[in-house]
């Protein structure tokens, strides 16, 4: 190596070192929601307002709102509530308008992100598929795929993400990363798989949706067999499965909704997606983000109290699901879901979709798509919260418990 070169080389290590450093001392900031404020900056030139998190201490300490883009219209019907931005206006507002987009058969699996959305979508298909572990993929997380013959959909995010694909753009359109440029791939029919309508259903004149998400037309979502089974992160205000006149849930549509321990829901995003943990967020500074409604979604606890309000009116079509529960005594969990769902729980089928539902059996089949799997367990948060901020999050619990949006939401 020539000095000019070993020089250089050193500066290298020395600025990686420094931005070390740097992220080691964020994460050592104090561990209390109230030592972090939102901040507000109004967007010029047409950008979108941004926020932000920062330390009251030192407010050279700031970290963008990860949904700083997406504070509040989201579509005429349905004004000031959060929902992710590669949810498009136009495209919710014509399938909302779409006339049965969901129907009596549909099982419909509702969920705050990262509260054990994935682990639910297996349980119940295992158990439509009879525990036959050929039509489910963990790698694609069981999305749809006519190949299996089974699959969920994503309610109004994402009909169908297959991983080959014909390209037509006049239907869908991908990743640049994605575009096949050599021979023709095969055509894969789609019978199996879970759909995100709100994210991949297109609709003709309504807009794209997210860049780089395969599109289902309506007609072939229409078209797929029963029972389907749809996944949704929607807030309740804005579920695809009501009656557009009345707000009443979709007669005879099942929901399973599921949630978990905010705090561990707040762990598992800290290291989900864009990561706020690579971005060097401090803990407390993300938890006060999350806490705060500057995600996404919003907050869990508005979430849950939603859709709480749904089961409560419709007892019959919402059953409550707990994390923890599936955890600690999946047996009885299966089994309550197979009830829900209208599958005749032998034991023989018990036993194979307790197995397939397995989290270390799905992180194995997962492939690439094993990061998703991170831990698959309750408890995580032990080592993220301290006492201070654990005690705030829990105060926050009980307060919001009181109005349904706790976490046994059934015992409310």
């Amino acid at each position: 190596m020539s000095k000019p070169q070993a020089v250089a080389f050193a500066a290298v290590v020395a600025a990686v070192g420094a931005a070390v450093a740097l992220v080691r001392r964020r994460r050592r900031q104090s561990m209390s929601l109230d030592d972090w404020r939102v901040v507000m900056e109004t967007g010029r030139g047409g950008e979108a307002d941004a926020y932000y998190v920062e330390s009251k201490a030192d407010p050279s300490v700031r970290f963008r709102g990860p949904d700083a883009s997406n504070r509040g219209v989201h579509g005429a019907l349905a004004p000031r509530i959060p929902h992710p931005p590669f949810i498009t206006n136009p495209n919710w507002d014509a399938l909302r308008a779409a006339p049965d987009l969901l129907r009596p058969s549909d099982v419909v699996i509702a969920s705050f992100p990262k509260t054990g959305t994935t682990l639910t979508e297996q349980v119940v298909l295992a158990l439509l598929a009879g525990g036959d572990a050929a039509k489910l993929d963990p790698s694609s997380q069981n999305e749809w795929s006519d190949a299996r013959g089974h699959g969920k959909y994503l309610c109004g995010n994402q009909i169908f993400k297959p991983t080959s694909i014909r390209i037509d753009f006049d239907l869908i359109e991908i990743e640049s990363s994605e575009v096949w440029w050599g021979p023709p791939k095969p055509v894969v029919d789609f019978h199996t798989g879970k759909c995100w309508v709100e994210k991949v259903a297109a609709v003709p004149g309504a807009g794209d949706g997210r860049g780089g998400e395969l599109r289902m037309p309506l007609a072939k979502f229409a078209s797929l067999p029963a029972p389907r089974v749809v996944k949704t992160h929607a807030p309740s205000a804005i579920f695809l499965g009501t009656d557009v006149t009345t707000g009443a849930l979709v007669p005879g549509l099942r929901i399973i909704y599921v949630t978990r321990d905010a705090r561990d829901a707040c762990v598992s995003a800290y290291y989900h997606a864009a990561s706020p943990f690579k971005l060097g967020w401090p803990f407390a500074a993300w938890a006060k983000a999350w806490a705060s409604g500057l995600f996404e979604h919003g907050t869990i606890w508005d979430h849950r109290r939603g859709w709480r309000a749904r089961a409560r009116e419709s007892p019959d079509q919402v059953l409550w699901l707990r994390y923890e529960d599936v955890l600690a005594d999946p047996e009885r969990e299966i089994a309550r879901v197979a009830a829900f769902v209208g599958v005749d729980a032998t034991p023989e089928l018990m036993h194979k979709v307790n197995a397939l539902s397995n989290f270390d059996a799905m992180k194995q089949k997962a492939g690439k798509k094993a990061y998703f799997y991170r831990k698959g367990s309750a408890g995580d948060a032990k080592g993220h919260f301290d006492e201070t901020l654990g005690a705030e999050f829990l105060a926050i619990e009980a307060r919001e418990a009181a109005s349904g949006g706790g976490l046994r939401g059934e015992l409310e």
